[in-house]
C-alpha cells in the first residue's frame, strides 16, 4: 500500500558573495579524506581521461594558483559549451566530445578540469526556488584552503556573459533563488537501491 504525502516548507535563502585575493589562497592539506574524495575521478567526472587531462593542461598553462586555475576552467566552459537538452546526465567526457549538454554536464566538465589539477570540486544539485515543474538545476563548488567552498555556475554564467557582469558574477557568487537537495554525483542510496543503483544527480 502506498500513500502520497505533501509538505509545505518555508525557508530563507541568502545570496553568496565573495571577494578573494588569489595571493591569500593557502596550500591544500592533501592528507584529508575530503581532499582525496573531491579530487578523485568518478563516473560523469572523468578527470583521469587523457583528453580531459590534456585540456586541463592546455587551459591551465603554467598557472598553479587554484583560484586562478578554476577561473580559467570556468571561462573555458562558458565560452565553449553549447546548451542542449539531453536525456539525463551525460558527464564531462560527453560534453567535451559533443560540445553540447545541460547544466549537469557543464558542471561536470568544470569539476573534472579542476580535479585534474587537484583542486577539490563537487556538484551541487537542487531546484530553482520558483513555482512550476522541471525546475532542477546543477552547478558547482570548488574548495580553497583556508577560505571554503566557492560557487561557480557556468551554465547561468553563459546565459548573458557580456551583460551586467553575469559571467563574472557566477564565478564566486551565487543568487538566493535556489534550493539545494544534495552535493555530489553518484550518491549511494540508503536503504540501497536494487542492483546497487546510485543517484547520478
Amino acid at each position: 500500500k502506498s500513500q502520497d504525502l505533501r509538505y509545505r516548507l518555508t525557508f530563507t535563502a541568502y545570496e553568496t558573495r565573495t571577494s578573494i585575493d588569489p595571493a591569500s589562497v593557502n596550500k591544500y592539506n592533501t592528507l584529508t579524506a575530503d581532499y582525496r574524495w573531491y579530487t578523485r575521478a568518478e563516473p560523469y567526472i572523468e578527470s583521469g581521461d587523457p583528453q580531459i587531462i590534456a585540456l586541463a593542461d592546455r587551459i591551465g598553462g603554467n598557472e598553479t594558483n587554484p583560484y586562478l586555475l578554476a577561473r580559467k576552467f570556468y571561462d573555458y566552459v562558458v565560452a565553449n559549451a553549447r546548451y542542449q537538452l539531453v536525456d539525463g546526465l551525460q558527464g564531462a567526457k560527453a560534453l567535451l566530445e559533443t560540445g553540447a549538454g545541460e547544466c549537469g554536464d557543464y558542471s561536470a566538465l568544470f569539476i573534472a578540469l579542476a580535479r585534474v589539477k587537484k583542486i577539490p570540486a563537487r556538484a551541487v544539485v537542487g531546484f530553482w526556488a520558483i513555482s512550476g515543474t522541471n525546475q532542477a538545476h546543477v552547478w558547482a563548488e570548488f574548495y580553497l584552503e583556508g577560505i571554503g567552498w566557492i560557487p561557480a555556475d557556468p551554465t547561468v554564467g553563459q546565459s548573458e556573459p557580456s551583460k551586467n557582469g553575469i559571467q563574472d558574477y557566477y564565478f564566486g557568487n551565487m543568487d538566493n533563488r535556489r534550493v539545494i537537495l544534495s552535493k555530489g554525483f553518484n550518491i549511494k542510496l540508503d536503504p540501497p537501491a536494487p542492483n546497487g543503483t546510485v543517484a547520478s544527480i
